[in-house]
C-alpha cells in the first residue's frame, strides 16, 4: 500500500499508552556497513544484532551486501524526543495532570485532558496539528526520531472523545503517525481526518487516501476521501459516505443579542450537527463547541469582535460529515424597558466596547414600522428621551454602527414594543 496512508482496525485493547506493533524500520545497507558495528552504534543494545541476522537471515553480520534492505524491529533502535507544543487552549485543560502553557512544551508520556467547554491545539515540530474539543482524553504514547533512519515515530492514544488530526506528509518511508483507541489504530502519511471514541470508533476521511484493516494492514482495504468507518469489539463496519456539509441559515447575519444563535438546513441521514465556533478559520483556537440535534445551537458570553464557526453533520453510527466555515461579526446591543421621566419617556440600550459606536434610535406608530414618528441617527449615548407621547402603543428599534479596522459592522436591534395608559 506504498504511497497510501493507512488505517489499522484492531479488535484487541492495549493499555493506554502502549504503541501498537508495526513493521519494522527498512535500512539500505551502505558500503562498510557491518551488522556489529551498526548495532553498537544505533541499536538499544550493542547485542541485538543476533535477532536482527537471525530475522534478516543473514550468513555473515561483517559481509552485507551493499543496497541490501535490512528489516530492524523498531523496539531495537535508538531514539531522541522530538518536540511538540501548545498553539491553543481554553477552558479546563490539563497537561500531565496540570493547566498548559502557551507554547508550553508536550512530551512522550503526558496525558492531554479536556473538561467541560475546554479545547486544545497541539502543533509537532513538523507542522502537523491535533485538536481535541471537550470532554477529551488523549495519552501522548510515542514522540521521538530514531537515530538510524531519521523516521518520525508518534502515537496518541485516545482513550475518550475526539480529535481532528492534520498530518504533514511523511519525511521518511517507515515514519508513523498513529491515533489509537481501544479498538481501533488509525495510521497516516500525511491527510486529515477524525478519530472518536465514546465504546465505539468511528474515523472519517477529509483528506487522503486511507486504508482499513482489521488485523493486517498488508491486506487493508484503500478508504477514499469521503468516506468513514465505524469500529466496535466485534470487528470494523461497511464504510459509507461522509455527509455532506451543512448550509447556514442567514450566514452574514451579526449576532446581536446576548446569546448567539445559529441554525443549519437539514441534511438528509444526520443524526445530529456539531458546531464549533473558533477565532481563527482553521480552529485552532477554538472558543465554543456544541453536539446537538435539530441543527440549531446557541452560544453565551462571546465579546464583541470577528469570529468564524463550523458545522459539520453526523450520522446515525457518530461519524462526522465534511464540514462547512462561515465567517461572522459579534456586536451586542441589549434594549431595556423604556421608563417614565417626566413628561417623557426615557429609552436605554446597551452595547459592548471599542471602535467608534453610533446609534440610530426610531419610533414607530405602528408595528410593521411603516409610520417613524421619530428617526435620530448619529446619536453617541446609550439612551434617548421622548416627551409628550399621547396615550397609545408604540414601538421602537435602536440600529448600532461600528467603526474600525477599515469596516463598518452594523446590529439591529430587536423591535420592543410599549404601551403609554390613558390617565384616570
Amino acid at each position: 500500500m506504498s504511497g497510501i496512508a493507512a488505517v489499522l482496525l484492531a479488535l484487541a485493547s492495549a493499555a493506554p499508552l502502549a504503541p501498537p506493533v508495526q513493521a519494522p524500520v527498512r535500512y539500505i545497507v551502505k558500503p562498510r556497513d557491518t551488522l556489529i558495528a551498526l548495532a553498537a552504534k544505533w541499536f538499544v543494545r550493542p547485542d541485538s544484532w543476533l535477532a536482527v541476522q537471525k530475522l534478516n537471515r543473514i550468513a555473515d553480520p561483517v559481509r552485507l551486501p551493499v543496497g541490501k534492505t535490512l528489516s530492524i524491529p523498531r523496539e531495537l533502535l535508538k531514539s531522541e524526543p522530538v518536540s511538540a507544543k501548545v498553539v491553543a487552549f481554553r477552558g479546563p485543560v490539563t497537561l500531565a495532570g496540570k493547566a498548559p502553557t502557551m507554547g508550553g512544551p508536550v512530551r512522550e508520556g503526558m496525558a492531554i485532558a479536556t473538561g467541560d467547554g475546554g479545547s486544545v491545539t497541539v502543533e509537532c515540530a513538523d507542522g502537523s496539528r491535533f485538536s481535541l474539543p471537550s470532554q477529551t482524553n488523549v495519552g501522548i504514547a510515542r514522540l521521538r526520531r530514531l537515530l538510524l533512519t531519521g523516521d518520525l515515530d508518534r502515537v496518541f492514544a485516545t482513550s475518550q472523545g475526539r480529535g481532528e488530526w492534520r498530518v504533514s506528509p511523511a519525511p521518511t518511508p517507515d515514519s508513523r503517525f498513529m491515533v489509537t483507541t481501544p479498538v481501533s489504530v488509525s495510521a497516516v502519511r500525511g491527510t486529515g481526518f477524525r478519530v472518536g471514541y465514546d465504546g465505539a470508533a468511528v474515523v472519517g476521511v477529509v483528506e487522503g487516501n486511507v486504508g482499513v484493516s482489521d488485523k493486517d494492514i498488508a491486506r487493508a482495504t484503500p478508504i477514499p476521501k469521503g468516506k468513514g468507518v465505524a469500529v466496535t469489539t466485534t470487528g470494523v463496519g461497511t464504510p459509507v459516505d461522509l455527509l455532506p456539509a451543512p448550509v447556514l441559515l442567514r450566514p452574514g447575519a451579526v449576532q446581536s443579542g446576548p446569546r448567539l444563535r445559529f441554525k443549519v438546513a437539514h441534511v438528509p441521514g444526520a443524526r445530529t450537527y456539531a458546531f464549533d465556533v473558533g477565532s481563527d478559520a482553521g480552529m485552532t483556537d477554538v472558543l465554543a463547541q456544541l453536539r446537538g440535534s435539530g441543527g440549531e445551537a446557541g452560544f453565551d458570553g462571546l465579546p464583541d469582535g470577528s469570529y468564524f464557526i463550523r458545522v459539520a453533520a453526523t450520522d446515525p453510527a457518530g461519524i462526522d460529515g465534511f464540514a462547512q466555515t462561515w465567517t461572522f461579526e459579534r456586536l451586542t446591543l441589549g434594549a431595556k424597558p423604556p421608563e417614565s421621566v417626566g413628561r417623557g419617556m426615557r429609552f436605554r440600550w446597551t452595547s459592548g466596547e471599542g471602535g467608534v459606536r453610533s446609534y440610530r434610535f426610531t419610533l414607530y406608530a405602528d408595528e410593521a414600522g411603516a409610520r417613524a414618528l421619530i428617526d435620530r441617527v448619529g446619536l453617541k449615548d446609550t439612551s434617548f428621551t421622548v416627551t409628550d407621547l399621547a396615550p397609545g402603543t408604540y414601538w421602537w428599534r435602536v440600529v448600532l454602527t461600528k467603526f474600525g479596522a477599515g469596516k463598518a459592522v452594523v446590529a439591529t436591534g430587536e423591535l420592543q414594543s410599549f404601551t403609554i395608559a390613558k390617565p384616570e
